[in-house]
């Protein structure tokens, strides 16, 4: 995305995390560093910045939360842009660019949902579903159950599995079974394949969204609609 903006000749700056990332990107406006709420605020209106556009990966969220808050105060649109894989086979897979709209979703639907996912996305969905008491996850056995990990995903602890594994397709048959789901979810922090070839096999839907851990503003899933997005806000400069 950058390229292009350099292509169209479009005014911006580019926020990194540290030096190294900085590093690949070449010439250009840049700042590097970590933002408070307050820095992201001066950042916005000392540069007079006009719309952002988040490509942060995973394990920059509290600079990601920082920006989107500040823009919000500011007034100042904002759009995560996520990369999520979003070409399937097989018919019942779906992406969600949002964790509200995959518990929308689960609320649509009856039957229980298993997930495969970070504690932090799970509770993200777990918080805007009616029914919790319908969501499974799996966790690996251990010599003792993990409750302070259990605790974690936000649901009732009797929802919270220990399995013989959590990857492999016999692992995830085994985690169907017990729980008898009707649904998967999966961020894609772990294994995705095996979890997308069993759903097919059982012709069980499977959601997918992301692992950031928080539910943006805005999102597009692609690099042009993100574009599309700056050469507006390019053009309101002017």
């Amino acid at each position: 995305m950058m390229c292009s903006l350099k292509q169209e000749r479009i005014d911006h700056l580019c926020f990194f995390t540290s030096f190294a990332d900085a590093g690949n990107y070449g010439s250009g406006n840049t700042f590097v560093g970590r933002l408070s709420h307050e820095g992201a605020e001066d950042l916005l209106r000392q540069n007079a910045i006009t719309g952002v556009v988040d490509v942060l990966a995973a394990g920059n969220q509290e600079q990601s939360l920082c920006m989107m808050k500040a823009c919000e105060k500011a007034n100042v649109p904002y759009v995560k842009y996520l990369k999520l894989w979003s070409t399937f086979s097989y018919g019942k897979a779906e992406v969600f660019a949002t964790y509200a709209s995959i518990a929308k979703e689960i609320n649509k639907r009856d039957g229980k949902v298993l997930f495969y996912a970070r504690p932090e996305t799970v509770r993200q969905i777990a918080k805007r579903v009616n029914d919790s008491s319908r969501l499974y996850v799996p966790i690996p056995r251990g010599i003792r159950f993990d409750v302070e990990l259990a605790l974690e995903f936000g649901i009732p602890l009797l929802q919270v599995m220990e399995n013989d594994g959590v990857d492999g397709e016999d692992a995830v048959r085994h985690a169907i079974e017990r729980s008898g789901a009707e649904l998967l979810v999966c961020d894609g922090s772990g294994g995705t394949m095996d979890k997308l070839a069993v759903a097919e096999e059982r012709g069980i839907p499977i959601l997918f969204t992301h692992t950031m851990g928080i539910e943006y503003t805005k999102v597009v899933l692609k690099s042009e609609d993100a574009m599309d997005l700056a050469r507006g806000w390019a053009a309101d400069r002017r």
